[in-house]
């Protein structure tokens, strides 16, 4: 990790701190596509014909499926290719657990 990093790694901490804090998977959702914005990325739907797109899915299931855009040479493609995976099971397994206990109640 290099001293270019840590902004990135500072969101990335902060945002799963606020993870813990979130009561809906619509917060959830708000929260991961936030976090991929401040990193540099782009979210938008998945219906869009866009290039250098990253084919996660960072809807969360809330509402239309939705896609990350960032240049393909650029830094912040860099830092979503190596943090979205792990982001983005985080936040989903976040959002499911919430919508099962909105189911139960």
């Amino acid at each position: 990790m290099t001293t270019r990093d840590l902004p990135v790694v500072s969101r990335l901490e902060e945002a799963l701190r606020e993870l813990r804090t979130v009561t809906s998977p619509e917060a959830a959702a708000a929260l991961l596509q936030r976090t991929i914005v401040a990193i540099g990325g782009r979210v938008v739907a998945a219906t869009e014909q866009e290039e250098d797109v990253l084919p996660v899915d960072v809807s969360l299931g809330v509402g239309c499926p939705k896609v990350v855009v960032a240049s393909p040479l650029s830094v912040a493609r860099l830092h979503l290719e190596r943090h979205l995976p792990q982001l983005h099971e985080d936040f989903r397994a976040v959002a499911a657990r919430l919508r099962a206990q909105g189911e139960r109640s």
